[in-house]
């Protein structure tokens, strides 16, 4: 019989070599200290793996590779991904970038050892643990994206998460030993081989002394190379903030000639610089509304809110004709009797008057917000998610904080208000009410169940790994973070973890 895992691997390989699972989550806290460092080691005889104690050694790195013998034509060469310094891994991703018209990445071999007659199994450091209930391991799923050769620069994006048996700390590797170690199925002191690259070296290259592959981080193009860790309650992503490029080492090859160390293929997009401040539309004016602070006190405002503003009369954040019409209800009225409220002109301190002075200083910031900052149409002050445009306002479980913006788990099914807002379900239904109620994010055909065909298949076929939010639809980014804009390695883990659950039962 086929099982279920195998038929959520095929439904789930697209683009992606993708294999479905099904991940029971445990009960234990990490205690995980992190300083990972994911490199190419483009020498790998000093790499091995001892079947018989269960141990993965990793030798000297060797970022240089050098061929004395020159090959003009095209051929191939294995190298090794390995990692070091890490705790309680569950996943990893590596973003490549390479010339494809000179060298890159054909084929990843996510078992990079085999076992032996004592261990007759495929091994990666993912899944070196053995589970001492089962005697069995996890398998190391993969997950490759690696676009046609084309000359010039380009990137590839391959990963792996472990799968089939209990998430543990024990069951998630480290490198070296936790003191004391959690689980003595396996030794791995030195670091972990991650996955074989078979690196395509192109005709006509001979002489280069300087091939690279460059892992980076996410820019110029994201995802970039992250970690995953078991944290005792779920996943949580070591991302760019950890594996920046400090954190990556890269790897070099020289084809007939001796190697050298190039630098980075790629040059991050630098982020807009910072806007050069103004002046301050009024003198001391603290919230920079363009009334000074003086004017705020005489007619009762906060000179310290922005959205306390003195042409705002009817306090509901704009300038509008509510404003307009309540001073024209005074105009030419003495303050007071008329408010001092609404003596919002001249500077500094108005003129105790209500005439054309005030009511054209509100004319002229007539229809605009206090602040806006989202430009959802809902002024900062009374928007209840003010750095994500909601405009719907939506608050299922009325806490005050918008859906857009609530980290908290209405409806308890596993996925944050936020993240339901991102994607279009329903943070306030854990189960579908009807075929046509989409209110459970990994649950793509509505019947409250994570299967193969109905939602494995779906989720494959229409977000197929290393790819953008849109064209992706937002429906398919599932992963925790609800504003990546990209499906990488957190969005497949998601839909793994789920595999096989009824919306009922709630979070794994």
């Amino acid at each position: 019989m086929i099982s279920l895992r195998l038929l959520a691997a095929a439904a789930l390989a697209i683009s992606a070599s993708a294999v479905g699972l099904f991940i029971i989550s445990g009960g234990f806290e990490s205690q995980a200290v992190q300083s990972p460092r994911v490199s190419l080691d483009m020498v790998t005889s000093g790499n091995s793996y001892d079947d018989i104690t269960n141990t993965m050694t990793v030798g000297t790195i060797d970022n240089c590779l050098t061929s004395p013998m020159g090959n003009n034509a095209q051929h191939n060469h294995t190298v090794h991904l390995v990692i070091q310094n890490v705790e309680d891994l569950a996943g990893w991703q590596a973003r490549l970038y390479y010339d494809g018209g000179r060298m890159r990445p054909s084929t990843v071999d996510y078992y990079p050892f085999r076992g032996g007659l004592l261990n007759p199994y495929f091994v990666s450091f993912l899944n070196l643990p053995i589970d001492p209930n089962t005697q069995a391991r996890n398998n190391a799923d993969g997950l490759t994206h690696i676009p046609a050769a084309s000359p010039g620069i380009q990137s590839a994006l391959i990963g792996a998460v472990y799968s089939a048996g209990p998430r543990t700390p024990a069951m998630s590797p480290d490198t070296p030993a936790k003191t004391p170690p959690d689980d003595s199925s396996y030794s791995a002191p030195s670091g972990g081989v991650l996955a074989a690259i078979t690196l395509q070296v192109s005709a006509g290259q001979q002489g280069q002394s300087s091939l690279t592959i460059d892992i980076g981080e996410g820019n110029p193009a994201a995802p970039g190379s992250k970690l995953i860790i078991f944290t005792g309650s779920g996943v949580d992503r070591l991302d760019e903030t950890f594996l920046n490029n400090s954190a990556l080492g890269d790897g070099f090859h020289g084809e007939g000639v001796q190697c050298q160390q190039g630098g980075p293929l790629v040059t991050p997009t630098p982020a807009p610089p910072s806007p050069t401040p103004t002046a301050t539309p009024a003198a001391n004016d603290s919230d920079g509304d363009g009334f000074s602070n003086t004017l705020e006190q005489h007619v009762g405002t906060d000179p310290l809110r922005r959205c306390s503003w003195p042409p705002d009369v009817a306090e509901d954040g704009f300038t509008d004709i509510s404003d307009l019409s309540s001073l024209t209800s005074n105009f030419g009225e003495s303050v007071p009797p008329a408010s001092v409220r609404k003596d919002i002109a001249p500077e500094s301190a108005g003129d105790n008057f209500v005439d054309i002075t005030d009511v054209s200083r509100a004319a002229g910031l007539f229809g605009l917000a206090c602040a806006d900052t989202d430009a959802d149409g809902h002024p900062d002050d009374f928007d209840n998610c003010n750095t994500v445009p909601n405009p719907d306002q939506r608050d299922v479980n009325h806490s005050g904080i918008g859906d857009a913006c609530d980290l908290g788990d209405s409806d308890a099914d596993g996925f944050s208000d936020e993240l339901e807002y991102f994607v279009g379900t329903d943070p306030g239904a854990r189960c579908p009410a009807s075929p046509t109620h989409d209110a459970w994010p990994p649950d793509f055909n509505r019947d409250g169940s994570v299967d193969v065909f109905g939602d494995a298949s779906t989720f494959g076929g229409n977000a197929p790994f290393d790819s953008l939010i849109p064209p992706v639809s937002p429906r398919y980014g599932i992963g925790p973070d609800a504003h990546d804009k990209f499906i990488d390695i957190s969005d497949y883990l998601v839909m793994y973890d789920y595999f096989g659950r009824l919306c009922s039962s709630g979070p794994p």
